[in-house]
């Protein structure tokens, strides 16, 4: 294998995930212009290398010793598999530790299965391309950073049926934040403002990606609501002409 194929390889995995070269600088405690050198000089160590790989979810051997294809990355479900997951809560579940990272046994630690449930289930996501098993308990996601639930889809209906609980709580926590307001700005500035938006979510998803090797105890869990659109609360629209 040379040089320029493992180094491609690597470049696209990491684009694939969405990791910039300055998070992958953070995570390999490099500065910004070594990790440019490394890649234009096509040289590291195997130590580095491994990181590099371990943040990808991709084995060295399998960089260093076959032709590794293309990740064929999952960027939503069908309509038939999002109802799938809302009517078997324990596969929703594991799916979503698998999109928090967790591994084998964080699985059984934190969801309600027993190891051969978990199994099943795990071969269930296999089957719908949301993970890929590598060796016995052993998987990875493979999930695009577009990845999300279909817009007006089973699951963000679910969502918007249970906003309320999630909004009455007093966000007063540390690392809580929530706005409420209502703006006049031109179409321009209101798309230059929703892409800023869109930005936040990828920031928030590429961060839980970076601390994807961290032990799950060492994280909090945050859950995440973006949400603009032309609106007037009932209680203005009889006051307003």
């Amino acid at each position: 294998m040379s040089r320029e194929h493992i180094f491609d390889t690597l470049s696209r995995q990491l684009q694939a995930h969405g990791i910039s070269q300055a998070q992958l600088a953070e995570h390999l405690h490099l500065t910004g212009s070594a990790v440019k050198q490394m890649f234009e000089s096509k040289d590291c160590t195997f130590s580095c290398m491994e990181k590099m790989c371990e943040l990808v979810g991709l084995k060295l051997e399998e960089l260093l010793h076959n032709t590794p294809k293309q990740a064929q990355l999952l960027e939503s479900l069908t309509q038939q598999q999002e109802i799938e997951f809302l009517s078997n809560k324990k596969l929703f579940a594991v799916a979503i530790g698998v999109m928090y990272f967790w591994n084998h046994k964080d699985l059984l630690a934190r969801v309600k299965v027993n190891k051969a449930e978990l199994t099943q289930l795990l071969q269930r996501l296999e089957d719908i391309g949301f993970l890929k098993m590598v060796s016995g308990s052993q998987f990875k996601p493979m999930l695009s950073p577009k990845f999300g639930w279909i817009p007006d889809g089973p699951i963000m209906r679910m969502v918007r049926r249970e906003s309320l609980e999630f909004l009455s709580d007093n966000f007063e926590g540390e690392g809580d934040v929530l706005h409420a307001m209502n703006i006049f700005v031109t179409p321009e500035t209101r798309g230059k403002l929703r892409n800023q938006l869109n930005a936040i979510a990828q920031e928030y998803k590429k961060h839980m990606a970076m601390e994807a090797n961290l032990p799950a105890d060492d994280k909090r869990m945050v859950s995440l609501i973006i949400a603009a659109r032309p609106w007037l609360p009932g209680f203005l629209q009889n006051q307003m002409r």
